[in-house]
């Protein structure tokens, strides 16, 4: 993972010093946390990796359900995000078919089950419900709706290829004990949009053949001293844009392959930082608002931000994407194009946009995924996971809650009483 900075002038190696000065106490608190797993503290979340026993249990409940070919996730938020993003990513020919459901939509269940009635085996599939508090309305929905098709299809049997991914209180849990349906907990104190390097997404990641361990070294070279330098000045400078009363802050990925990572980050950041209140009941500004651009918004939202307003933060994110499509030497179009692969045209388009923020001294950093992709993601997303929480306490706010959508979900549960 390669990272490069073109700051604002106001940005300075003094503030980076300020805020690693004070996250000295908590940085000792997490790396109690990372020596301990002490499973009690959702900073458990950074030591997952670390816990072997757990990661085995992954690894043995997926051996026993074999290879197949279509893996059915149903969740929403942390519980498919983080899945999503690395599948997204790492997918090839031969990768089992992933379905996802996530917001209920009659349309795209109709389409997912309308998919899965060409399944001939029930040992095809394997079904993955996805809800650490166990009732997430939108994931019940999807899974009831799903299910009721599949025992139609292949009757009870369907129990035995459904995995429940929950905490172990749960009254999901406890149904899927009765109906007896594989299992495996998730950690208490674990936050969803925290559990990449959980059951939550290392079993459906695993159905799919992907390659976990690597994933879960690169997520452990977080937690070096290098990497976690790297981290605290990473904090700093967005504190220090923050503090700028810097509003936005968009990740820009290429290739548009990387869009579920960038959805993924969004989630992280706003969901974790998003508050105007902090611990000590004062209140404060949120954090920036965070956006999600491919390369299609260079032809939309781009005059937006590229208008030269000064509250904008870019963070690019990019992998090289291989594909070895050349153009024709004999182009009928354009000539300029001549003998050009797409991915030379793919880094051009890319280099003119990092030119034109240079050229209008808009700050920005860029995020490279070389190497071992598996490594790359594994690092990325551990290193955000430690800067979110981070930034939670230089803002003295608490990452890990959500207190202003609990409203919503309650009104929901009172109406369907």
């Amino acid at each position: 993972m390669i990272l490069n900075y073109h700051d604002d002038k106001r940005v300075r190696e003094r503030h980076f010093a300020k805020a690693a000065k004070r996250l000295r106490v908590y940085d000792e608190k997490l790396n109690t946390v990372l020596s301990t797993a002490d499973k009690t503290c959702p900073e458990y979340a950074l030591a997952s990796v670390f816990d072997a026993a757990y990661i085995d249990e992954c690894k043995k409940l997926v051996t026993d359900l074999g290879k197949v070919k279509h893996v059915i996730l149903i969740g929403i938020g942390g519980s498919s995000l983080a899945t999503e993003a690395i599948h997204n990513v790492l997918v090839d020919q031969h990768t089992p078919k992933l379905h996802v459901l996530s917001a209920v939509s009659s349309v795209n269940l109709k389409y997912i089950l309308e998919q899965l009635k060409s399944v001939q085996k029930a040992t095809d599939l394997a079904l993955c419900v996805v809800s650490k508090s166990g009732s997430t309305i939108e994931t019940l929905t999807n899974a009831e709706a799903v299910l009721a098709s599949l025992r139609e299809q292949f009757g009870h049997d369907i129990y035995k290829r459904t995995i429940v991914i929950s905490s172990p209180e749960s009254k999901l849990h406890k149904k899927a004990r009765e109906l007896g349906t594989h299992m495996i907990t998730l950690p208490t104190a674990l936050s969803g949009r925290f559990s990449v390097f959980s059951a939550a997404s290392l079993v459906p990641l695993l159905l799919l053949g992907h390659d976990i361990d690597s994933l879960l070294e690169g997520a452990k070279g977080a937690s070096s001293v290098t990497a976690k330098a790297i981290a605290v000045t990473n904090t700093g400078r967005l504190f220090r844009y923050y503090k700028l009363r810097y509003r936005i802050l968009n990740v820009f990925v290429f290739p548009a392959r990387l869009y579920s990572l960038g959805l993924w980050y969004q989630q992280l950041l706003s969901e974790s930082l998003g508050k105007t209140i902090n611990t000590r009941g004062n209140k404060i500004k949120p954090i920036f608002v965070t956006s999600v651009s491919t390369p299609v918004q260079l032809h939309s939202t781009a005059q937006l931000y590229f208008s030269g307003r000064r509250d904008v933060f870019f963070n690019f994110l990019s992998f090289d994407e291989l594909s070895n499509i050349k153009l024709p030497a004999d182009t009928v179009l354009t000539e300029n194009l001549k003998n050009r692969s797409v991915e030379e045209v793919t880094s051009t388009i890319y280099a003119g946009v990092i030119q034109s923020l240079e050229d209008m001294r808009l700050p920005f950093s860029t995020t490279y995924l070389d190497g071992d992709l598996s490594y790359s993601l594994g690092m990325y997303m551990a290193t955000k996971m430690r800067e979110v929480m981070y930034l939670g306490e230089l803002m003295q706010v608490d990452v890990f809650n959500q207190p202003n959508i609990e409203s919503y979900k309650q009104h929901i549960r009172d109406i369907l009483v």
